[in-house]
């Protein structure tokens, strides 16, 4: 990235307000030796918007990169939000002369957040709901106002009594939508048969061909607030509907905590006409807005030429007699339903109305999915699905198996990404040819949950398939493992989450000859598992233990050269034997992620170890023994719960080129200090250790060298409210920069003595007895300098003491 100190834009000639959405006039400049930026090439230009579209501040940084699935979230880059400093800069830009509006019209690709929300109306007395969707912050509108909102008319009452009662006046003719019959869409469904039923009416104050924008605040001046930069809804390409208030439209046609219908069908109008005013409509997410399934026929329909990503929650699936949508540029499906309640469909789900092309990557959960489903929808993506998650019951029969065994065989030749029950397996690779997954490289596997027995499959082999992970097997067969180990003959990664290997009469050996890392995530750890999984070239091995006593008596691998320990009960201590650990001749790092206690009392010495990580108390107490961790580089203490926190009081006397802590003592913060391996520390906080009971050191010694961790980081980490000693020497050992060395110690002063001082200023008060002794190799001069620094501080009752000088 080039860094530029001044960036100056001078702007064509300036446009005059316009109402509609088009490009500024070229203009002149004024003179003909200056040079402008937009003199650049097009090409140019698009690279600077590039470079003020990725340098964004933090704030803009969390909210682009947040993945929040309560409010549906998921904006990462491209996407910008409309309110970032990113996006309201480059539609400043756009505005100051043409071309930037192409570079911009052609790079910007915002984000916004639509609340649903409801509210109650009295129509003729009667009780009706009113929906309407609009920017979830209160400094962003619409322009113009009241996009779409979403209004009640009795069934009772006839088409004007709506005007009758003083709601909302039905839309006048000039400002209403045409209402010309438009072109049916081969396979969708008819949008006027649904709206011909509904009671209830769409207003949309927009003409027909006006081009909506979205408000958003102005950077200004002070005193210039109410200022608005306006983004057209045209360059808007991501769009997440979220209900602050849980106003969900459920499929009953009630919204939560009321009994007051809404209408399906206007409902669907009401989005129709949301995703008209968005024509590059790409990205679209529901979050948890539980919308019908129907009411998305007639909304997509306007975004179908665009979209590219959906995601959305209902309580049942589309009918079986849904017309078919579809959708050419869509490649990430994300559908979850909640319920099975149609009865064509009592077997699960068989299909899906939406037709996909170019599909990529599938979520799918559901109560129940039909065998026919792999078959014949999935079996249409085939050749371009990459990663594929299902999650609900698959429950082949027989004569599933058998009529998917005798259909021709299908190669998977994209698919990449598995994830699974162990059923839907057998019916994407029944009787299939060799190479039916060429290219997949992980896979998750989940057992079946119905009493019914399905009889396992021949599994083809995979030969790119480098991680397995088998996910809640009560009763884990060894044969399934000696399955997978002769077809995935390069697997590197197996993880066993919550699983439980079953015992057989006569005992299998299953070896994994290529395999490097295994992931016991709460598996049971019976002596059975290591006799079954051979894995002699493993060198990372991760355990979250169930039982924190059965590490105690698992063998270790000789070949581990990591070691990985955690568990899922935070307080529990796991059973480590040291004997163990020292016996392994190549294990370089440790990691505890939970307190040890160490079988017979006896602590380990880690020969080989260069990395530890471990909670604090561990780390407390093996830097108490001189022999531990002799080799020793990088250390760092693991983040426990509140209770548990404490100050990390003791450090091995090593040479540490990296620590991370989130709490240190002071102590250890002044040995910090002196040590000249040290490259990267990264700590948050410098406070006093429970065991103190807040009463201060005696005295503290901090070391000044310039050569070494620079002091200003010292008053970012040390509490302002509270004095870490009765007593402090500040030595100054290195100092070519007098200067710089003054600034430091005015500021470690002001940050150890007079901060805390001043947070209590209730108490009384005496000087803090502060010495600044310098050092031999300090250049001549320099005390006398930093007595001046003293000065004030003594003057102003902080601090007693001098400047010393040795000899």
């Amino acid at each position: 990235m080039i860094g530029v100190r001044k960036l100056t834009v001078f702007a064509k000639k300036p446009l005059a307000p316009r109402s509609s959405d088009r490009a500024p006039p070229p203009g002149k400049r004024a003179g003909t030796k200056t040079f402008a930026l937009t003199d650049l090439p097009h090409d140019v230009l698009r690279v600077v918007a590039a470079h003020v579209r990725g340098l964004l501040d933090c704030c803009d940084y969390d909210c682009c990169h947040r993945v929040d699935d309560d409010d549906g979230g998921d904006v990462e880059l491209p996407y910008l939000p409309v309110y970032s400093v990113a996006a309201r800069s480059l539609a400043a830009l756009r505005r100051t002369c043409s071309a930037w509006f192409q570079v911009v019209n052609e790079m910007l690709q915002c984000h916004v957040q639509l609340a649903l929300k409801t509210e109650v109306a009295k129509i003729n007395g009667v009780r009706s709901l009113r929906v309407s969707l609009a920017p979830l912050r209160d400094d962003m509108v619409w322009a113009p106002a009241g996009l779409a909102v979403m209004e009640p008319r009795p069934a009772a009452s006839s088409a004007t009594s709506g005007s009758k009662t003083g709601s909302a006046p039905p839309p006048t003719p000039s400002r209403r939508r045409t209402t010309t019959p438009r072109k049916p869409v081969p396979g969708a469904a008819d949008p006027n048969a649904a709206a011909a039923s509904t009671n209830v009416r769409v207003v949309d104050k927009l003409k027909a061909t006006g081009a909506a924008v979205l408000l958003v605040p102005d950077f200004g001046k002070r005193g210039e607030r109410g200022r608005r930069i306006p983004i057209p809804t045209k360059l808007v390409t991501s769009v997440s509907l979220i209900e602050p208030e849980s106003a969900y439209i459920l499929q009953n046609g009630r919204a939560v905590g009321d009994d007051l219908p809404a209408d399906n069908a206007a409902f669907a109008a009401l989005l129709d006409r949301i995703f008209k005013r968005f024509p590059r409509l790409a990205k679209l997410s529901f979050g948890k807005v539980m919308v019908p399934a129907p009411t998305l026929d007639r909304p997509l329909l306007a975004v179908r030429n665009t979209l590219t990503s959906i995601r959305f929650t209902a309580l049942i699936p589309w009918p079986v007699t849904t017309p078919p949508l579809t959708l050419p540029h869509l490649r990430d499906m994300t559908l979850l339903f909640l319920e099975q309640r149609d009865p064509c469909d009592k077997d699960g789900l068989k299909t899906l109305p939406i037709r996909a092309p170019n599909l990529q990557l599938l979520y799918l959960g559901a109560i129940k999915i039909h065998a026919q489903f792999f078959r014949d929808y999935l079996g249409n993506h085939r050749a371009t699905l990459k990663s594929l998650t299902i999650e609900g019951n698959v429950e082949p029969t027989a004569k599933d198996m058998a009529c998917i065994a005798a259909g021709a065989p299908t190669e998977w030749s994209e698919l990449d990404d598995l994830d699974v029950p162990l059923t839907a397996l057998f019916l994407m690779v029944a009787g299939k040819q060799h190479n039916a997954m060429p290219e997949l490289d992980q896979l998750t596997l989940r057992p079946c949950r119905f009493r019914g027995t399905v009889t396992a499959v021949a599994l083809p082999a995979f030969p790119k398939l480098r991680y397995l992970c088998l996910f809640a097997f009560l009763q884990l067969q060894p044969t399934l493992l000696r399955d997978f180990a002769a077809a995935a003959t390069h697997l590197k990664v197996l993880k066993l989450t919550k699983c439980k290997l079953a015992l057989t009469k006569s005992p299998i050996t299953v070896a994994f000859s290529d395999l490097n890392t295994l992931v016991l995530d709460r598996t049971v750890l019976h002596k059975s598992l290591p006799a079954t999984i051979q894995v002699p070239n493993v060198n990372m091995l991760q355990i979250d233990a169930e039982d924190p006593v059965d590490v105690r008596d698992y063998p270790l691998p000789s070949t581990l050269r990591d070691l990985i320990l955690s568990h899922s009960a935070s307080h529990d201590s796991v059973h480590l034997r040291a004997s163990a650990l020292d016996a392994l001749p190549h294990l370089s790092t440790v990691q505890l992620f939970t307190h040890v206690a160490w079988v017979g009392g006896t602590t380990p010495v880690l020969p080989h170890v260069t990395r530890f990580v471990a909670v604090v108390d561990t780390v407390n107490e093996l830097a108490q023994c001189k022999q531990s961790l002799p080799k020793l580089t990088d250390l760092e203490v693991a983040r426990a719960c509140e209770s548990c926190a404490d100050a990390l009081r003791f450090l091995p006397n090593r040479p540490l080129e990296r620590l991370e802590a989130h709490v240190l003592h002071p102590v250890v913060f002044a040995q910090i200090m002196t040590m000249e391996s040290l490259k990267t520390l990264s700590t948050t906080t410098v406070r006093l250790a429970k065991a103190d009971n807040g009463v201060p050191l005696d005295r503290l010694e901090l070391v000044y060298d310039q050569r070494r961790m620079p002091w200003v980081v010292l008053p970012q980490v040390v509490p302002h409210d509270a004095l870490l000693a009765k007593k402090f020497v500040l030595k100054v050992v290195h100092a070519p920069d007098v200067v710089t060395a003054m600034e430091d110690i005015d500021e470690v002063i002001h940050a150890l003595v007079v901060g805390p001082m001043q947070a209590r200023p209730g108490r009384m008060r005496s000087a803090v007895p502060v010495e600044v002794v310098v050092g031999k190799q300090v250049p001549k001069g320099a005390a006398g300098a930093f007595a001046l620094v003293m000065r004030p501080f003594d003057l102003g009752g902080f601090v007693r003491g001098g400047v010393f000088v040795e000899l």
